[in-house]
């Protein structure tokens, strides 16, 4: 239940940087991953325990998958995609025309 504002901020980001499905799947295992890890390695004292599922892991891989979809994902997989896209459409409009 922590992933899920990470994984809406990856996928709104993946959204507007125009990375589409892929780079919504990637932004998802990244907010998995993050708050995966941070959960599992970031120790705090007992008093901040409550607070760490609440506030912390959520801010933090938030964080982290926003500056990573931004700096990361956000150029490579728009720029894989065009050409994924035309592609495709030249193989459909071969099919279509039977040859």
């Amino acid at each position: 239940l922590t992933s899920v504002t990470p994984g809406m901020v990856g996928g709104m980001l993946a959204a507007s940087l125009g990375a589409g499905f892929l780079g919504g799947i990637m932004s998802g295992f990244l907010a998995g991953y993050a708050a995966l890890l941070i959960n599992r390695d970031l120790r705090l004292h007992r008093n901040l325990e409550g607070l760490k599922p609440v506030l912390i892991i959520p801010l933090l891989s938030t964080l982290i998958v926003g500056l990573l979809m931004l700096y990361v994902v956000g150029t490579p997989v728009p720029a894989a995609s065009p050409s994924r896209a035309a592609s495709f459409r030249r193989c459909r409009s071969r099919v279509a025309e039977g040859g």
